[in-house]
């Protein structure tokens, strides 16, 4: 009843939200858009905050903090993200989404500039081999790398995370553009073109789809080729 009645009405919401959010990516400086989803996120919010309040002995609490994490994460409200996700630590050390948590605990850090917590925090989940989020932990740590400047490292990271995926494998399209991105900041364009190429045969979100296609062009120019930059 908890379930069908509370959570699972705020896990729709969140992921209504998750949609929007990968259209909005689409639409640079579309504020109406990003209002927009992070509203929905509010609202997932509100409706996992029912479980916490009217059934804190359900079993839905721990999904119910973890949700309102990853919401508060997205609408960008760190601060409370972390002490959601600490919460879920603290009262729940059997949780099934301890690692999980953890992950998105490495992601908020960072996003917080806490370069040195982050790295810490993903670099533990990515060397456990039973963590389900190890590659995803691994994929935050080649993109901290490239935000601090370490293009040549990040790509290293990238490429290595390329050779552990298999064909077909969601993360690649990231992990491609993450290559293409650090290529772009190196000045070699036409390598970073082909990464780029190589995004769009992985299967990518809208929003990274769109990314890629406008990245092409963009190099196309760079490179001369106006008339191919044209047809992007």
């Amino acid at each position: 009843c908890v379930y069908y009645n509370t959570f699972y009405n705020a896990l729709k919401r969140y992921r209504e939200a998750d949609q929007k959010r990968s259209e909005a990516e689409s639409k640079v400086g579309d504020r109406r858009s990003k209002n927009e989803y992070r509203r929905l996120y509010m609202n997932a919010i509100e409706k996992a905050s029912v479980v916490l309040d009217r059934h804190p002995k359900s079993k839905w609490v721990d999904d119910s903090l973890l949700l309102i994490g990853k919401a508060f994460y997205w609408r960008e409200d760190y601060k409370e993200a972390l002490l959601k996700f600490q919460e879920l630590r603290e009262n729940f050390q059997k949780s099934p989404l301890l690692r999980e948590a953890r992950y998105w605990r490495g992601l908020t850090l960072q996003a917080m500039g806490k370069t040195e917590d982050a790295r810490i925090v993903l670099a533990e989940i990515g060397s456990d081999p039973d963590a389900s989020f190890g590659s995803r932990a691994r994929l935050a740590l080649a993109e901290l790398e490239a935000q601090q400047g370490n293009y040549e490292a990040a790509i290293t990271a990238y490429e290595r995370l390329l050779s552990q995926s298999e064909r077909g494998d969601r993360l690649r399209a990231q992990v491609w553009k993450g290559i293409g991105d650090a290529l772009v900041e190196l000045k070699r364009y036409r390598e970073a073109e082909v990464a780029f190429r190589n995004v769009l045969k992985s299967k990518p979100d809208t929003g990274i789809d769109y990314y890629a296609r406008l990245r092409i062009g963009e190099l196309m120019e760079l490179q001369g080729d106006l008339e191919g930059a044209m047809e992007k």
